[in-house]
């Protein structure tokens, strides 16, 4: 049998039930599925890149922020930071 050609050999003889034209149907949708969920899985990896970088700028832009107002608190006097306190819910150093 070791010397049959593989034209020889049945189409079924694999064990499976399917020919080959079958196995290599399967296979290839296999591929192309997994294909499809490695570009999704890329896209969200890019997505929540993206998302990070947005939320780090965010975090630097409100860290900025709190240090003009607590500037604008020193230059202002305890009065106008006390005033501005009660209008932002911000630190009360009473």
């Amino acid at each position: 049998m070791a010397e049959q050609s593989r034209e020889e050999v049945p189409e079924t003889e694999n064990h499976t039930g399917l020919s080959r034209e079958e196995i290599i149907n399967l296979l290839m949708e296999q591929m192309r599925y997994r294909q499809q969920l490695i570009d999704e899985i890329n896209q969200i990896d890019a997505e929540i890149a993206e998302q990070t970088a947005i939320y780090q700028q965010n975090q630097l832009v409100a860290q900025q922020i709190d240090y003009e107002a607590q500037q604008l608190r020193q230059d202002a006097g305890p009065a106008v930071a006390t005033e501005m306190d009660n209008v932002t819910g911000g630190p009360h150093d009473d």
